[in-house]
Order: C-alpha cells, then sequence, then structure tokens
C-alpha cells in the first residue's frame, strides 16, 4: 500500500511538472510576441522621430534663412534712418 501511495504521489508530481513545464514555455511564447510586438512599435517610433527631426532641419533652415534676411532687412532699416535724417537736414538747410 505505501508504495501505490508512493506510487501515486510520484505520478502526481511528475504530472504537476509537466503542467508547470507546459505553462512556463507558454508563458515564454507569449512574453516573446509581446518583446517584438513592442520592439515594432519601438522602431516604427523612431522612425517617426527620424522623420520629425528631419522637417526639424527644413524648419531650422527655414528659420535661419529668415534670420538672416531679418537682419539684413535691420541693416537697411539703419540706413534709410540716416538718409532721411541727412535729407531732413539737408531741407531744414535749405528752408533758412
Amino acid at each position: 500500500m505505501q508504495r501505490e501511495v508512493l506510487s501515486g504521489v510520484e505520478g502526481l508530481l511528475e504530472r504537476q511538472r509537466l503542467a508547470l513545464r507546459a505553462e512556463e514555455v507558454a508563458q515564454l511564447r507569449a512574453a516573446r510576441a509581446r518583446l517584438a510586438e513592442v520592439e515594432a512599435e519601438l522602431a516604427r517610433e523612431r522612425g517617426e522621430r527620424e522623420q520629425e527631426r528631419g522637417a526639424g532641419g527644413e524648419s531650422l533652415a527655414i528659420a535661419e534663412k529668415l534670420d538672416a534676411m531679418y537682419q539684413l532687412a535691420g541693416q537697411e532699416a539703419a540706413r534709410l534712418r540716416v538718409q532721411y535724417g541727412a535729407q531732413e537736414d539737408d531741407r531744414q538747410h535749405l528752408i533758412r
């Protein structure tokens, strides 16, 4: 009888071990699938950021060009103010 009980316990333990092994394999498979999904999502997000950076680079070039144009316009405005002041002085001198 003791041998039957021990045999039954050993059989039960073996079935539990096999069940745990099968569950472990299923969980590992699910974890690998989830990892693949996360890696794909990460790659997609990186691609989007690279595209944004590319667009950002174009925006930066446009901003630099506009800044240069603004500086040139400021210099031209300063030159025209000086010219206007000189013309006003000449006009005031001719009026006298």
